[in-house]
């Protein structure tokens, strides 16, 4: 099973490397594979989140804004579910 967190980063500057390191802390806890799409589009987050769902590989999809910062467990935790539904 994978998946696809996208990441939306427009006019994120001030809580992107926040958001980035919290993403690396989840994706190295998480044993499922894990591909990270980021989208810098000035349409707005829904042109965005399109764009990143056209590029995205994964079974499961994913959404992060770039001013979040996501738990160390996230990904792990969406993967077990994931793979509970399947």
């Amino acid at each position: 099973m994978k998946l696809s967190v996208i990441v939306t980063t427009w006019k994120c500057e001030p809580w992107i490397d926040a958001c980035r390191a919290s993403i690396r802390e989840a994706v190295s806890a998480c044993s499922a594979e894990v591909e990270v799409i980021e989208v810098c589009n000035g349409g707005g987050v829904s042109v965005a989140r399109n764009e990143g769902i056209r590029r995205a590989t994964g079974d499961w999809l994913v959404f992060v804004d770039g001013d979040d910062v996501v738990d160390s467990m996230f990904f792990s935790n969406v993967a077990q579910l994931a793979e509970s539904a399947d």
